[in-house]
């Protein structure tokens, strides 16, 4: 076989991001094809209760002499 000028495991690592690019872009448009779908049927609700507690704590102190 002929030298290709790389070296096996560099030739590997190259094909294993080729494949995993693949996959990638595969989710990605899976992704796009799920989030355009359900967008119109979607309805998201938020409710944000806020609730503030004040304690006033007044002493007094009366000295008679």
């Amino acid at each position: 076989m002929k030298r290709i000028g790389r070296n096996w495991k560099e030739l590997e690592r190259i094909a294993q991001d080729g494949v995993e690019s693949r996959m990638l872009n595969k989710t990605i448009k899976y992704r796009n094809i799920v989030c355009t779908t359900t967008t119109n049927t979607t309805t998201t609700t938020t409710t944000t209760t806020t609730t503030t507690t004040t304690t006033t704590t007044t002493t007094t102190t009366t000295t008679t002499t």
